[in-house]
């Protein structure tokens, strides 16, 4: 059986058309069969780190080292120890390799590894910092550049936007740059430009960034994911959330069937479900999620996950739940981080509106909105802020929502939560239904039903009772096109069509039925159906089948894609 395989091993490594995979299953028969050239073995552990594959790497690399004893095998066993999740036998693999000055190259790619160790691994972010700078300083050129755009990504990952911008701008303008020292500034870049709100030419940065990231996959493994997320982070931030929902998806599934960073990108799936107001799909995605974390968790994502399951749990009042994975978030956070603190503040508040406490909620949401946004989390603080909008208190939080979004570019999404939080503090019921309307065609479609459901409280009060009407049937379209979710906005919302004449006008508007059709599906008569529909035109304004069709049709959900501008 050995025989076979070293045969095989070296049928596939006399490939004219050999690729990565193929030297990693060649590499793997040769390990199997007893005996694996440290060469192969060099390539063998690159290739199963490339894949994401820890414990593969650490085998090959203990190969390695039987007849290499240079700073090579150390440094693949520390990466796999990374990926595998061993911090401090990481430090200790990176330690004894050292930096070899007399390579730069490696010695830019060494002191990279070991700054993502100590950062995200270890929680030591400063020392990170300050063993990215020492190195730079030793370094010639490209390789100081390099690992200025490497602190730059720990900066941006660690929510320093804004020197992320400031350090990145300059050097995306550099002629000359190596591809994959464009790629790490492209990574960090394209995060703060999302976070920020600040987009212009996002769109253009974050399509070089996904081309170089797979061209340049075997020397970034970790490219892909954080450009892809990146992609959603923007897309979201520009208004274009079915955009983002499908980007992520897709890098889902891919996740999925390689079975790299499945929790990853789960999490940030349930997220954007969330935003999308799908909320009850999102719910279901995390649970199936739980399975998944705890694996390799490169960036420790998984605390920050559950904080925004416990938030979502919390919005729709499953409160219980909600403060079990909260407590688990928090017994799983390495330390301080924006991204954690953020989640779990959210989840705060929603739980203590879940228990009635509606001053406390808002403080806490205030506060925890405050404290993001001045981290630079700007998109996901803006989230937070918006909250205390929905919660009906727009007056608590409408000035500092216009100051932050004065400070961005391009962010329709951030513009049309300012839009609702400006006009329910003026009590305009046109002003707030506008901006309803540009949060259905951000695809944000539970805060769209929110807004509108305020709009009809305000119409309503003001004796406007045909308004009130058209804005309560709207809202509850658009709560139906996100899985019916219930929360405390739409729990106010004044009543419209009963359930029975929204049921009719839904068959005739959609289906187009007629009403005996509509009386056979119901088990009624046709004169019932008659009345009712009398009684949806009388309600909602209208004159005939005809407008309510227009109105049905008018006010379904934004289609995947539909670019929303300023």
């Amino acid at each position: 059986i050995r025989s076979v395989k070293e045969r095989l091993a070296d049928a596939l490594l006399r490939s004219p058309r050999l690729t990565p995979a193929m030297e990693l299953q060649a590499a793997t028969l040769r390990l199997e069969a007893g005996a694996c050239p440290t060469e192969l073995a060099i390539s063998g552990a690159t290739h199963a780190l490339a894949a994401c594959e820890g414990v593969l790497a650490e085998r090959f690399a203990d190969e390695a080292a039987k007849g290499d004893d240079s700073w090579r095998p150390h440094v693949l066993r520390g990466r796999a120890f990374f990926m595998q999740q061993r911090p401090a036998e990481a430090e200790r693999s990176f330690a004894r390799a050292g930096v070899p000055a007399d390579i730069p190259d490696a010695a830019a790619r060494v002191t990279w590894a070991r700054a993502m160790n100590l950062a995200f691994g270890l929680g030591e972010i400063e020392k990170a910092k300050e063993v990215l700078a020492t190195a730079a300083q030793s370094l010639a050129e490209p390789h100081s550049t390099a690992l200025h755009a490497d602190r730059a990504l720990i900066n941006a990952l660690v929510g320093d936007f804004d020197s992320v911008l400031r350090v990145g701008g300059p050097l995306l303008e550099t002629e000359g740059i190596p591809p994959v020292i464009r790629l790490k500034v492209h990574v960090s870049y394209t995060l703060a430009q999302a976070m920020l709100g600040r987009l212009k030419g996002f769109e253009e940065n974050i399509d070089e960034a996904l081309d170089l990231a797979e061209s340049y996959r075997a020397d970034l493994p970790m490219s892909p994911v954080q450009v892809g997320l990146n992609q959603a982070f923007g897309l979201t931030a520009l208004g274009q959330i079915d955009r983002a929902l499908e980007a992520v998806a897709a890098g889902h599934a891919r996740a999925r069937k390689e079975g790299n960073l499945a929790a990853l990108w789960g999490g940030e799936h349930g997220e954007v479900l969330v935003q999308a107001g799908l909320v009850p799909r999102a719910l279901a995605l995390f649970e199936k999620n739980h399975g998944e974390m705890g694996q390799f968790d490169p960036f420790r994502t998984d605390p920050m996950f559950l904080g925004v399951e416990a938030a979502a749990r919390a919005m729709v009042g499953e409160s219980n739940e909600a403060r079990r994975l909260l407590e688990s978030a928090r017994a799983q956070a390495l330390g301080p981080d924006p991204r954690y603190e953020t989640r779990f503040g959210r989840a705060e508040g929603w739980l203590a509106s879940c228990e009635g406490d509606t001053e406390q909620a808002i403080q806490i949401l205030r506060d925890t909105g405050a404290k993001a946004v001045g981290a630079t989390h700007v998109l996901w603080g803006f989230e937070v802020l918006h909250d205390v909008v929905r919660l009906g208190f727009a007056d608590r939080v409408a000035d500092l929502l216009g100051e932050v979004a004065a400070q961005t570019e391009g962010a329709a999404y951030l513009s049309a939560m300012t839009a609702h939080a400006t006009g329910l503090t003026a009590g305009e019921a046109s002003e707030v239904e506008a901006a309803a309307e540009w949060l259905r065609r951000c695809g944000a479609r539970l805060l769209a039903a929110e807004a509108m459901a305020q709009a009809a409280t305000l119409r309503h009060e003001s004796g406007d009772q045909v308004g009130a009407h058209r804005a309560a049937t709207l809202s509850a379209i658009w709560q139906d096109a996100g899985g019916n979710p219930s929360t405390p906005a739409l729990a106010l919302r004044p009543l419209a069509l009963s359930e029975r004449e929204y049921e009719i006008a839904g068959l005739v508007a959609r289906r187009q039925l007629t009403s005996p059709q509509v009386a056979r599906e119901l088990f009624v008569s046709s004169r019932t159906v008659d009345n009712h529909l009398r009684t949806i035109y009388r309600k909602l304004g209208l004159k005939n089948r005809d407008a309510l069709a227009a109105f049905w049709t008018r006010a379904q959900p934004g289609s995947p894609g539909e670019h929303v501008a300023d």
